[in-house]
């Protein structure tokens, strides 16, 4: 399941885009804990972060934690209804909770 896109490597980044940039690089190199902790440290930089939500979702869901990924899918539902990627993320967990 693919995550969030890096952010731009020639500007500074913000400390947001930093932990973004953090955990995508965490998740790719198999260290899914820690890309979690680095994706959970986002939603306390920025609650409302939908990128932030997704993002976990997808590394709780990695990690077999689904009721935890179903809560992150609905938070980035929440705050943005239309997201398809939000949907898409609360039907996997859904699915893999068996519900």
């Amino acid at each position: 399941m693919p995550l969030g896109t890096r952010a731009s490597s020639g500007a500074a980044q913000t400390p947001l885009a930093a932990w973004n940039d953090a955990g995508l690089l965490q998740w790719k190199a198999g260290k899914l804990e820690t890309a979690a902790a680095s994706f959970e440290a986002m939603t306390v930089l920025d609650g409302r972060s939908r990128v932030a939500w997704r993002n976990l979702a997808v590394a709780y869901h990695s990690l077999n934690q689904f009721e935890k990924g179903e809560r992150a899918a609905r938070t980035a539902i929440s705050l943005d209804p239309l997201s398809a990627k939000g949907r898409y993320l609360l039907g996997v967990n859904l699915v893999s909770r068996k519900r």
